[in-house]
């Protein structure tokens, strides 16, 4: 995957699964390639938030999923994973699937 586009449109393709296997309420892609800067070393961030009841074994088992799919790095944050600061700018690029 190489485009913000593909990358949602995969995103969105998958969300089904991801919201029945791993409790995930919404998932949206912020970073270089949401701000549509990604090079071909850039890894791709997702944002996930998970539905009530979800614990850290659902992050840790979604944590390989979207690299398999995608076919790079994936990192994962949650909204409350980041300082303030931090989180205002993820919160400016994300765009969700």
């Amino acid at each position: 995957m190489t485009s913000r586009d593909e990358i949602l449109d995969l995103l969105k393709s998958i969300k089904s699964d991801l919201t029945s296997r791993y409790k995930v309420r919404s998932i949206g892609l912020f970073g270089s390639f949401a701000r549509m800067e990604g090079r071909t070393d850039s890894d791709v961030d997702l944002l996930v938030d998970f539905c009530e009841g979800a614990d850290l074994f659902d992050l840790i088992e979604l944590s390989d999923y979207p690299e398999e799919k995608i076919g790079r790095h994936v990192d994962l944050a949650t909204p409350r994973a980041h300082r303030p600061e931090i989180r205002d700018g993820i919160y400016r690029d994300v765009v969700y699937a």
